[in-house]
């Protein structure tokens, strides 16, 4: 008789835990149902990286970076984690299996008590189980998420903006060696005049934007000073060297420019 009310009641818990187990399975299907077609649109996201990293830089080195990390771990892993995880949810929280583990523990402990008490217990760390590898597969995609955007998506812009910074730096170092024409000796000019760059005109280096920071450099003193002393003796206050230097730099210019 305790048995059969062991049984029905088991029977009852079973039904209570099968909902519970249905829905854990729906949230793993759907989820995992997911991140397979997220990583299919991952996958495309893969072909556009692809194409901006391969033709836009034609490296192989980009080809296989992007490969491995987008395709592989991205696709592969994810697809693989939904299946196993699915057979494992499946089968831990099928009827079958779980009225195997009641007879097994009924024979093993001949108490009805100790055996409802050790199926709780099972089912419950089942359940924590998944839990935690629900969690832990949660942490794993937020951390591959996060260091896809940062090596996918700040990577190149990082490229580019090195790209594009080192432009106006030798810009900005060429016009300090040619446009700065007051701090150098009067032969400069001439030496600007007879080189291969004379045929274009000085001012249409003027329309430069880093052009606005010669203004701020301070005037020439003569060249028997030197720079650790020009920035102390120099008669002229800071206020006034943009003034003076914008008045020096648009003469020197406006002679390279009338020179026959």
């Amino acid at each position: 008789m305790g048995f059969i009310f062991s049984f029905l009641f088991f029977i009852f818990f079973s039904i209570k835990f099968s909902i519970v187990s249905f829905f854990f399975f729906f949230f793993f299907f759907f989820f995992f149902f997911f991140i397979y077609y997220f990583s299919i649109v991952s996958f495309f996201i893969f072909f556009f990286f692809f194409f901006f990293f391969f033709i836009y830089y034609f490296s192989i080195v980009s080809f296989f970076f992007f490969f491995f990390f987008f395709f592989f771990f991205f696709f592969f892993f994810t697809f693989s984690l939904s299946f196993v995880f699915s057979c494992f949810s499946s089968s831990f929280f099928s009827p079958s299996f779980s009225l195997f583990i009641f007879l097994f523990s009924y024979f093993l402990f001949h108490n009805e008590f100790v055996v409802l008490l050790f199926l709780l217990l099972l089912f419950l760390l089942i359940f924590l189980f998944f839990l935690l590898l629900l969690l832990l597969l949660i942490l794993l995609l937020l951390l591959l998420l996060f260091f896809s955007i940062r090596f996918f998506f700040f990577f190149p812009l990082s490229i580019l903006s090195i790209q594009f910074l080192t432009k106006p730096i030798v810009h900005l170092i060429f016009l300090f060696r040619q446009l700065r024409l007051p701090c150098h000796p009067p032969h400069t000019l001439s030496r600007f005049q007879n080189s291969s760059s004379a045929n274009l005109s000085p001012l249409h280096y003027t329309r430069h934007p880093s052009f606005i920071l010669l203004l701020s450099l301070p005037p020439a003193l003569p060249s028997s000073v030197p720079f650790s002393r020009q920035m102390t003796q120099s008669p002229i206050p800071r206020l006034f060297w943009v003034e003076n230097n914008m008045r020096e730099t648009s003469q020197s210019l406006q002679n390279v420019a009338d020179f026959p």
